[in-house]
């Protein structure tokens, strides 16, 4: 079976074109993945300064540890982080972080006017970093 000329030219443009598309997928997936970094960067940063400026260490005053809770749940909520990395950055374990998110969820539920005041504080400083969906990188 023999093809003509024309069509070993059209399976080579086809050919050609697919390769293009790959390549292009490839460079959109290191794009979106160098972006995720530099924002989980960003981010870190920021929790470090709110850390420092509010005080945020290993002391179990309410308001401190009610501080720190918050920054655990958001961090939970809208990053990409896991617990063991959350934990880290608060040198705290990740039941403490899975702990940490359940108050958070509690003192919505509940209401707790205290809590959400202290979570007030440093939700304020973060909500530039939110998750961004995915196909809203390119924009990032």
């Amino acid at each position: 079976m023999r093809i003509s000329v024309e069509e070993y030219l059209q399976a080579v443009e086809i050919v050609n074109r697919y390769r293009e598309e790959q390549q292009q997928i490839i460079i959109e997936q290191s794009m979106t993945k160098h972006a995720e970094q530099e924002r989980m960067k960003l981010i870190k940063d920021e929790i470090a300064r709110i850390i420092e400026d509010e005080g945020i260490n290993n002391s179990r005053r309410r308001d401190i540890a009610q501080k720190r809770q918050a920054l655990m749940f958001w961090l939970r909520a809208n990053t990409g982080f896991t617990l063991y990395a959350i934990g880290k950055l608060f040198n705290r374990d990740h039941s403490s972080v899975l702990h940490a998110c359940n108050v958070a969820q509690d003192a919505v539920k509940y209401k707790d006017y205290i809590f959400l005041d202290n979570a007030q504080v440093v939700y304020s400083r973060l909500d530039q970093y939110k998750r961004i969906k995915k196909n809203d990188y390119r924009n990032y």
